[in-house]
């Protein structure tokens, strides 16, 4: 009887691999993939968050309005795969398939996301922050500049106060392309209305009028 048992454990755990191997195979999207690839490329490379389509467009040799798609959602074409691969000589399989950024050891994800949440605020906002969340201003600014490393509580205040649903030791959020602090959804408005073309403008002006409540 103990024999049976030993096989039916080794059978079950056999079973239970194959079952997570197969979950991870069906959860994997080479697009996302791609996608953040691309951003902890340009992430890696030290470019300016602001200037990430301007520098996949030098990449890839496509408009700054394509380069916007693929760092969204990572769909390249052919030649444009070719193409950033050369110019940052990299096998394209790598910048498909890849997790680089897993596979990048010295990255520490949580005091990367802590650094860029906490980074885009002015004296003002991190004062609010550490009010919110019951820690001294001060505590903000080592979190920010010293490295050190928020403990759990403060990481799941962190994540509520940010109104995000993840965790902030394991999700990238420095490579998001979506605003997460006010001052980033202010900046990205702007950005979106100045490049809305005037007839387009003048159609959505009463509209936007009534939604920001200034009539």
């Amino acid at each position: 009887m103990p024999i049976i048992g030993s096989r039916n454990q080794r059978y079950t755990r056999r079973n239970a691999v194959r079952l997570s191997l197969a979950a991870a195979h069906d959860s994997f999207d080479p697009m996302r993939q791609s996608a953040r690839n691309l951003r902890y490329l340009l992430w890696k490379n030290d470019v300016d968050r602001q200037q990430w389509p301007d520098q996949l467009a030098a990449w890839a040799r496509c408009s700054r309005h394509r380069a916007t798609e693929l760092l969204e959602d990572g769909a390249m074409t052919s030649i444009e795969q070719r193409t950033i691969s050369e110019a940052l000589d990299l096998p394209e399989e790598t910048i498909q398939f890849s997790d680089l950024l897993g596979e990048d050891n010295k990255v520490n994800v949580l005091d990367e996301n802590v650094r860029y949440l906490l980074g885009d605020l002015h004296h003002g906002e991190k004062k609010r922050l550490a009010t919110a969340i019951g820690v001294d201003e001060t505590t903000i600014s080592r979190w920010t500049h010293r490295g050190q490393v928020p403990r759990t509580k403060h990481v799941e205040a962190l994540g509520q106060y940010f109104d995000l649903s993840v965790d902030l030791r394991v999700e990238p959020v420095f490579l998001w392309t979506d605003p997460v602090t006010d001052r980033q959804r202010r900046r990205w408005l702007r950005e979106r209305i100045d490049d809305i073309q005037p007839e387009r403008l003048r159609e959505l002006f009463k509209a936007l009028e009534r939604l920001l409540g200034i009539e």
